[in-house]
């Protein structure tokens, strides 16, 4: 969370006043320290009132965050956009932050804040997946790469991964796309991936997302999907459990799996469906659905912050 510190006037002529967020404001006009008490204790202020930047938001995870610009009924869609005009109408004070920047939905001009860090692809790592020969960042999973990422911790982190840990490739193809993960261990390695978030972003909030009900990786009936059912399940039974561990660790959870279970449309690529044809990512439809559920969860926790 940002940092609130107590600053005494007498020293605010002579030093800048940092925040938690990675905004600061300049020091003090030193004309003014005459007015100032002479004694240090009794008047302060907070590096919350005196700054007035936007919260920052990092949406981390996989092509359901990074979304597509190409054509909407046929490429991944994310809730970003929608997350980002739901906000802001509601007169919250947010920036989108991340090294990647692409439209949510549709056209970049119609995307005001298309900042995020969505890899598409991705795996939780560590492991050695690649998605083609010489593709960068290698390797294709956050873990190895969230360091950087984080160098200038949000205030705000939304994190939804672990999809593409439920789809396995054991052997490079001819092209070099690799994914030697094991989905039973998806729900494990989310855990590490926050630990490690949270070693690298200490004030910085943590939001876990967890999947809405994919089709295909929800078919307990279907016994040669049933082994990937079952995974799927933990990823996101991992997802809730992180945020409910304890609530002084600033990591909470998006209920995405649970509240969307009974709205959400499976009917791949149909004109009212909340997934395109692949049956995996989100339609605008959909991407808006995903977006009301981190809306609700995080009303509360931004009103904390700002």
């Amino acid at each position: 969370m940002r940092t609130v510190r107590a600053i005494t006037v007498g020293l605010l002529a002579s030093a800048a006043v940092a925040t938690a967020c990675g905004s600061s404001d300049s020091a003090a006009d030193p004309t003014t320290t005459s007015a100032a008490p002479t004694t240090t204790a009794a008047v302060t202020t907070t590096a919350a009132e005196a700054s007035t930047g936007p919260i920052t938001i990092m949406p981390l995870g996989d092509s359901l965050t990074a979304g597509d610009d190409a054509e909407v009924a046929t490429q991944p869609q994310s809730y970003r956009g929608y997350l980002h005009a739901m906000l802001t109408e509601a007169g919250y004070d947010v920036d989108m932050v991340g090294s990647q920047s692409s439209p949510a939905v549709g056209d970049l001009a119609d995307d005001p804040d298309p900042d995020h860090e969505g890899h598409g692809g991705f795996t939780i790592g560590p492991d050695e997946s690649a998605l083609c020969d010489g593709c960068q960042p290698s390797p294709a999973n956050l873990s190895a790469h969230v360091e950087e990422w984080l160098a200038t911790p949000p205030d705000v982190i939304l994190l939804m991964a672990g999809v593409n840990d439920m789809l396995p490739e054991p052997e490079p193809t001819e092209t070099g796309y690799y994914r030697p993960v094991d989905p039973a261990d998806a729900a494990g390695k989310l855990g590490d991936l926050v630990d490690q978030i949270a070693a690298l972003a200490p004030d910085s909030t943590i939001v876990v997302g967890s999947y809405p009900p994919i089709g295909f990786l929800v078919d307990m009936n279907n016994p040669a999907l049933a082994e990937g059912a079952e995974a799927f399940a933990d990823l996101n039974q991992a997802a809730a459990d992180l945020g409910a561990a304890d609530p002084d660790d600033d990591i909470f959870s998006a209920p995405i799996r649970t509240e969307l279970d009974e709205s959400w449309s499976e009917d791949p690529g149909a004109p009212d469906s909340d997934v395109i044809g692949d049956g995996l990512h989100p339609s605008p439809q959909g991407a808006e659905k995903i977006a009301e559920v981190w809306f609700d969860t995080l009303t509360p926790i931004l009103d904390q912050l700002a």
